[in-house]
């Protein structure tokens, strides 16, 4: 029951403001609740409406999102650097792979040694050829310190241990529970029946 309403409300939302953007999206829904008002749509009218008036193809979300059980959890693999010969800027190729099968755009923060940080968006269409694994190529001007996959949380990626690089270690919830007791058994003893 929880799916039923929580699982379209999180893909509504991800469609809005990751993967088809406010303009895009509003546009669509509202072609969506003029074509079918006081009529009887299936959750396919709604599908087809939304491509059709935003003419982005979204078969691979609706695919993932509502016909399967595949999970959300892409890995930023490695990272690869090597100098510009033109001595302008740093090639940086970060490799992924879809470790969960549902495919997502990449949001890639990228953290600078002066201290500031970028965000840059990739397209789901970077899976198109290979669904398990792929790579992108960024030329940066500043030296890169620390590189994120989704930041914000925006894909609902379910495991964000392998969205760093450096790879980050990750405190799972009994850790966090035992450091958050003084990391020692605090209970009281039982009383004796």
């Amino acid at each position: 029951m929880n799916n039923a309403y929580k699982k379209p409300a999180t893909g509504l939302n991800m469609l809005r403001e990751t993967i088809m953007g406010r303009e895009y999206f509003d546009f669509a829904f509202k072609q969506y609740a003029l074509r079918w008002k006081f009529k009887h749509p299936t959750p396919e009218d709604l599908f087809r409406t939304m491509e059709d008036a935003s003419a982005i193809d979204l078969d691979w979300f609706w695919r993932g999102w509502f016909y399967t059980t595949d999970r959300v959890d892409i890995a930023l693999d490695s990272v690869i650097t090597q100098e510009n010969e033109g001595g302008e800027g740093t090639y940086y190729q970060l490799d992924f792979s879809n470790v969960g099968g549902m495919v997502m755009p990449l949001v890639i923060q990228f953290e600078y040694a002066d201290g500031s940080q970028e965000i840059k968006r990739v397209p789901a269409e970077i899976w198109s050829s290979d669904n398990l694994k792929t790579s992108k190529l960024f030329l940066l001007d500043k030296e890169v310190v620390a590189i994120t996959l989704d930041p914000n949380q925006e894909t609902a990626d379910c495991d964000t241990g392998n969205n760093h690089w450096p790879p980050q270690l990750s405190e799972n919830r009994f850790e966090r529970f035992k450091r958050n007791n003084g990391g020692s058994d605090n209970t009281e003893p039982l009383p004796e029946p």
